[in-house]
């Protein structure tokens, strides 16, 4: 589950930058 947490984070923030 921790690691689906960073994973959720990673994309998060590569679809910020991506906006």
């Amino acid at each position: 589950a921790k690691n689906n947490n960073e994973l959720f984070l990673l994309l998060n923030s590569l679809f910020l930058i991506k906006k």
